[in-house]
């Protein structure tokens, strides 16, 4: 062979080397590097879900056949198939739990997040995926006006100990149209894909360093975003034959305080022939009938807002004679907050977590009442962000409000703890 041949085919043979690893960067994330495969650098492939009580659920998205080994305190042991591949969702979810309190958490190589002894520093946001649903898009490839990396990133800087999503995840439910390049290339409909670009990219940071709790929000109900939720952040077991009717509450121990997870995602699709005032009324009594500590609600529909008002969930909370020091949603892409003079706990929404924002609603904020609940302070902002709920002294919480860049607005003290 002559020389020029021979040198024109390495040339040939380098630059398709090169492609080969440009195409390996480009790779989707989360695979598993017992594959062999390359995983990007700047995100991991396992996050921790908070379940009932002390539990804590470590999750893993591999493309290997089997589930890798967990190795905690020393002590390894195989992860169990939470979800098998499936045409939407090509790669298996592996769970494993463990207790609070173990020291040291691995899955290969990466070391997972440990909730603190203490907690101090929670960070909560909700409704922060980008909506393409008909004619309401967002601009879901420019990163001001869909900035839900951005807050995750600022919440990341900001090192809480605890992360609570109220809920909306999935939003990307049509198909960009043609004629719109602010959103082009983006997936839709409930698939990897699309939970990959909605959540998990800009998320990943946050995933990788902090425990979480995930509420279901409306949006993850079964026509929506249903199998995703259910394959990669419900704390409970998986349900491939989705379903509505939601899943019973359940206490994560949080120190101090119990923070109760409630299913609400349905409240305003009811399924025929359910009395969601009965519903909802068992659920506050189970509550209050196994709390031992002071009781926080996380919720996806606020009790008690303006603008939005939601009779079931106000009426079965004050009949059940629950107390419950503070509630926190989201559903309304706002910040409010509220503290009303007759013992009604307060209510924190910080539904600003990177969807599109609710217009401000200033004339009816002026009133001093929720139906004929006497309100006695309120906060309302409307720009993207989260909000930390910080403990300022013992059993004392502090609300902060932090827009995307993680630059503190405003902070006030919540009521002392009854």
């Amino acid at each position: 062979m002559k020389k020029s041949n021979r040198g024109a085919l390495q040339n040939n043979f380098i630059i398709i080397w090169i492609l080969l690893l440009i195409s390996c960067t480009k790779s989707k994330i989360f695979l598993d590097p017992s594959d062999g495969k390359e995983m990007r650098e700047e995100h991991q492939n396992s996050w921790v879900v908070l379940g009932r009580g002390s539990v804590n659920l470590a999750r893993r998205i591999t493309d290997a056949k089997e589930c890798p080994k967990i190795e905690i305190d020393g002590v390894s042991k195989n992860m169990e198939v939470r979800a098998a591949p499936s045409p939407a969702f090509p790669m298996t979810v592996c769970e494993a739990s463990f207790f609070r309190g173990a020291q040291k958490v691995k899955v290969g190589e990466q070391s997972l997040p440990i909730l603190k002894k203490k907690i101090r520093k929670i960070a909560v946001f909700g409704d922060s995926g980008c909506r393409i649903n008909g004619d309401r898009i967002q601009s879901c490839n420019n990163v001001n006006q869909w900035p839900f990396s951005k807050i995750a990133q600022s919440a990341a800087k900001w090192q809480p100990d605890l992360v609570i999503h109220v809920g909306d995840y999935f939003y990307r439910e049509s198909p960009c149209p043609e004629e719109r390049k602010d959103c082009e290339g983006s997936p839709y409909g409930d698939n990897w894909e699309t939970w990959e670009k909605d959540f998990f990219l800009p998320a990943s940071e946050l995933l990788s360093t902090v425990p979480w709790i995930f509420v279901r929000g409306n949006h993850e109900l079964c026509s929506r975003g249903g199998q995703g939720w259910s394959r990669l952040l419900s704390a409970y077991a998986f349900e491939d034959l989705c379903e509505n009717k939601g899943q019973l509450p359940f206490g994560v121990d949080l120190g101090d305080v119990e923070a109760f997870v409630v299913d609400s995602a349905s409240i305003e699709v009811p399924i025929d022939g359910e009395n969601q005032f009965d519903k909802y009324l068992a659920q506050f009594k189970k509550i209050k009938s196994s709390a031992i500590k002071p009781v926080w609600l996380l919720l996806h529909q606020p009790i008690w807002t303006l603008g939005y008002q939601n009779e079931v969930l106000q009426k079965s909370y004050q009949s059940s004679q629950i107390v419950a020091n503070l509630v926190i949603s989201g559903h309304q892409h706002v910040f409010r907050s509220f503290v009303f003079h007759d013992g009604l706990p307060s209510q924190v929404i910080a539904g600003t977590g990177g969807t599109m924002l609710d217009p401000p609603i200033a004339a009816i904020f002026k009133s001093n009442y929720i139906g004929n609940r006497a309100i006695k302070e309120s906060v309302e902002n409307i720009s993207f962000g989260f909000v930390g709920l910080v403990e300022s002294s013992e059993s004392e919480w502090e609300v902060q409000m932090y827009n995307q860049d993680g630059d503190l607005l405003r902070k006030f003290p919540l009521p002392s703890e009854k």
